[in-house]
Order: C-alpha cells, then structure tokens, then sequence
C-alpha cells in the first residue's frame, strides 16, 4: 500500500533580479544578496538551480557544497564569487534564508557563454548592438585595470617618499 503525503513550501520572495545576467566562460561572477537582511540564528543558504546547495551559513559555520573549490563566500554582505565559471554553470543561482518560511533574499538568472557564443545573433541590427556591447565592456574592464594600477603605483610611490 503506497501513502502520499503533500508538501507545502511556503516561500516569501524579497529580491528578485529578473534580468538574465550573462557572462563569458573564464571569468569570475560575483551574486549579491539585494536585501539588507539579518542572519541571527537562522541558516543562511546559496543554491544553483534550487536543488544543488552551494554555500550553508549556520551562525558562523560555513558549509561548502557545489563548486567547492570555486567559490569565496564573504559573511558581511553575504555575497559569492563563482570562480572560472563555465556553460554549465548557467542556470538560476536563490540566497535565502530558513526561518519558519524560507525567505528568498535574491535571486540571479545567471547564462554563461563561451566566447564564440557572444555575438551569434540573427538580425545585423543585433549584431552590431553586441559589438558595440562588447567594445564598452572591454573598454570598462580596461578602465578598472588601469585605475587598480594606478592605484597601487601612487600607493608605492607614497610609500618609497615616507
């Protein structure tokens, strides 16, 4: 004789970034948690695709699960850093926290492409918007390389000086 037996999830949804965030394989992708939220006691989880647990935060243990040696997971702001992400890293990445109802505090449409993939779309109207896309992202990293730099070229500076 087969029992059934129904489960009720009651989920309140908080942060929600419903705009797929797409990046290249390669490269490290940071997920934010977009609500100001207080842990206390409660578990604190990241998972990929609601089913695979990434990171557990219980007070201040930490548990890492999937990507266990590609991931950095910060306990002040509660944020993640995938490492080298690939293709199969796509897929929807939930933070919550495990109270008496499961609060999801953000949620990130992550889509992951290879670098062939970037500009492959139909219309040439599409394509051209990709590039000029993919010139001001190039342009932006290269922007940020150049103010790390020269960041820690004044900071060597006023330190060779005192």
């Amino acid at each position: 004789m087969l029992e059934s037996t129904t489960v009720l999830v009651n989920l309140q949804v908080h942060g929600y970034s419903s705009q797929p965030r797409f990046t290249q394989t390669n490269t490290d992708l940071q997920l934010t948690v977009t609500e100001g939220v207080q842990i206390g006691r409660d578990l604190f989880f990241w998972k990929f695709n609601n089913s695979k647990n990434i990171i557990r935060l219980n007070g201040d243990k930490v548990n890492r699960f999937h990507y266990q040696n590609r991931v950095e997971f910060f306990n002040q702001n509660l944020s993640l850093i995938l490492k080298n992400v690939q293709l199969s890293d796509s897929g929807i990445y939930t933070a919550a926290v495990s109270r008496e109802t499961d609060v999801i505090l953000s949620t990130h449409d992550v889509r992951v492409q290879g670098a062939e993939e970037v500009c492959t779309q139909e219309t040439e109207s599409e394509r051209s918007w990709c590039l000029v896309k993919t010139v001001v992202f190039s342009v932006g990293l290269l922007l940020m390389v150049s103010s790390v730099i020269t960041v820690h070229v004044l900071d060597w500076t006023r330190k060779k000086n005192n």
